[in-house]
């Protein structure tokens, strides 16, 4: 810490307690610096958080400014452990600034950027092609501005490549277009943060804290009160960080929608009830959230999702292959068919005008049996950059 003193006879003087100090001073000036980190995507270890690079520092201002004679003046100045008494002069300025970091920047450690539902470090997960799952994206519409209590929780769920990931996905970024998007968390079986359960609470606490104001400063508190909160556990987690701010916080203007996709990927099975169990403890005390999760009818999961004494809650939303799904994939490979043979024709690439044949169309809309993840898949292998799509297509299509 450094002070200098301009007037007749300039003094620098580093730290300490000044006392009996009289002259006239111009420009007093205070700063305190921490060294800037390099910034870091997360923590892995929660462990050892802090051997991982940290995110850039808030940078926080007060400054005061005085001018006037003052025959007498003590001043502390937040922060430091330097103390002014008996000051005599004429003082024209006093600045004050510090570099540290708050709650958030804390926070943003252990954010799992790639778990949201818009991160670019994410594989393009598909969302529902426009045009499709209009009636099932109309009943989350209206879910999402529900107001009873008894269908605070929604349970989409179906079998694997039947669209959950994309109507979950797409629902998330019509709630942000809308204004009501709280927080976003996709798991993924494999990913060394997405996998498991622990990046969960800090990344969709940190959503919260920037996308509502009420919420900002209390979950930042919460925070730097507790900065060891990250690797404690599941419950204390979920308490401190989402729960306590919201029973603090202001009544807010929506009711902000979590979405969790994925949660029969989160690897460690144990605590799939245990994490249920606290969602659902929370929304029937006052967190006032609404939560689409979506996952795969694992048969621990349905036990308490199902659950008669949680009919109050839950609500359930089953997907099935039907006859407008399969009408949503017939129009899915129609724009998807047209946008490879533009593509492939500003290349130099010459097709038949028919291509491809309806009734190759139609083919493969059966062999899809109604689950988008089929037709997404053989869309990706038609459509190669160094192949012809037509080629493709034909040896794709033999028996």
């Amino acid at each position: 810490m450094s002070f200098t003193f301009t007037g007749p006879h300039p003094v620098s003087f580093q730290g300490g307690t000044f006392n009996s100090v009289s002259g006239d001073m111009n420009v007093f000036t205070s700063s305190q610096e921490f060294p800037p980190p390099k910034l870091g995507r997360h923590a892995e270890s929660h462990e050892q958080p802090y051997n991982k690079p940290y995110s850039r520092r808030g940078l926080h201002q007060n400054r005061r400014s005085i001018s006037n004679e003052h025959a007498g003046l003590t001043f502390s100045p937040n922060g430091t452990n330097s103390t002014f008494n008996a000051i005599g002069g004429n003082m024209t300025s006093v600045s004050l600034t510090s570099y540290g970091e708050n709650g958030l920047d804390i926070l943003y450690r252990f954010v799992l950027q790639d778990a949201l539902h818009n991160s670019a470090g994410r594989p393009p997960d598909p969302s529902c092609h426009p045009g499709t799952r209009d009636k099932m994206l109309g009943d989350l519409g209206r879910w999402s501005q529900d107001d009873r209590k008894e269908s605070s929780l929604l349970w989409l769920h179906g079998s694997a490549g039947i669209g959950k990931s994309a109507i979950a996905q797409t629902f998330a970024v019509n709630c942000q277009k809308a204004g009501t998007l709280g927080a976003s968390f996709f798991f993924k079986r494999g990913d060394t943060g997405r996998g498991t359960w622990k990046g969960l609470f800090p990344t969709v606490a940190y959503q919260l804290a920037t996308s509502f104001d009420e919420l900002r400063d209390l979950i930042q508190e919460a925070v730097q009160s507790d900065k060891l909160v990250f690797g404690q556990s599941m419950r204390h987690q979920y308490q401190k960080l989402i729960v306590a701010p919201f029973e603090r916080a202001p009544p807010l203007a929506v009711r902000p929608i979590i979405v969790i996709d994925g949660l029969d990927e989160c690897e460690d099975h144990s605590v799939h009830g245990d994490l249920l169990k606290l969602l659902i403890e929370g929304l029937r005390g006052r967190l006032p959230a609404r939560i689409l999760l979506a996952s795969r009818p694992e048969p621990h999961l349905r036990e308490i999702l199902q659950a008669h004494d949680n009919f109050d809650i839950c609500r359930h939303l089953q997907l099935l292959p039907d006859p407008s799904a399969h009408a949503d994939i017939h129009r899915y490979f129609l724009d998807e068919f047209s946008r490879i043979r533009q593509l492939h024709r500003s290349r130099g690439v010459l097709f038949e005008n028919d291509w491809p044949a309806q009734d190759s169309i139609n083919w493969l809309v059966e062999k899809s049996s109604g689950t988008f993840i089929y037709a997404a898949t053989v869309l990706r292998y038609i459509d190669d950059e160094w192949s012809h799509p037509a080629d493709r297509l034909d040896f794709g299509s033999r028996p």
